[in-house]
Formats: C-alpha cells, sequence, structure tokens
C-alpha cells in the first residue's frame, strides 16, 4: 500500500460536501424525531415556543458540547469519520511584566 492512502479506521479531513453529510446525519437523528413533537405541542398550547426553549438548550448542550467533549464528535462526524485538522491548544499562563 502507499504511505498516502488512509486507512479504514484512520479520521480524515473533512471538506464541505463531508461535513454536510455529517450535517444531515446529525439533523436526522437530533431533530427529526423531535419534529412531530414540536408540531403537535405547538398546534396545542399557547406558550410551547417559550417553554420549549429549555429543554432545546439542554439537548444542543448535551448533543454539541458533551458529546463532542466525551467521544470526538457529533455521532454524525463520527460516522462520515471526519477530523478537526487544527490541533488543540493548551492554555498558556501570560505573565505580565512590571
Amino acid at each position: 500500500m502507499h504511505e498516502d492512502s488512509i486507512a479504514a479506521d484512520q479520521l480524515r479531513y473533512a471538506g464541505f460536501w463531508r461535513r454536510l453529510g455529517a450535517f444531515r446525519v446529525d439533523f436526522l437523528i437530533s431533530a427529526l424525531p423531535l419534529l412531530p413533537i414540536a408540531i403537535w405541542g405547538g398546534s396545542r398550547f399557547k406558550y410551547y415556543p417559550a417553554y420549549s426553549l429549555r429543554p432545546i438548550a439542554i439537548w444542543s448542550l448535551f448533543y454539541n458540547v458533551y458529546l463532542v467533549r466525551r467521544f470526538g464528535g457529533t455521532p454524525g462526524k463520527l460516522a462520515i469519520r471526519t477530523e478537526n485538522p487544527q490541533p488543540r491548544r493548551k492554555r498558556r499562563r501570560v505573565e505580565r511584566q512590571c
């Protein structure tokens, strides 16, 4: 095999179309099942949009922050096997000079 070839289990940089595919997978997993509930709640309850803000915020934080931190990406990004090309930066301690 060539050195340039990517193994099946390796992550690779994702361009626009791969990211769009990952977004679609994430949409199917997270938003599509909740869509009937949102339509039903919006038509039945007057203040549904106001009451749904907190659960939506909690779900978004869980999905986009916790899953990325814990597993290295959202389910869509992991399914498409994408990676962030920028390495993690360590915080540097800034010292003031007087």
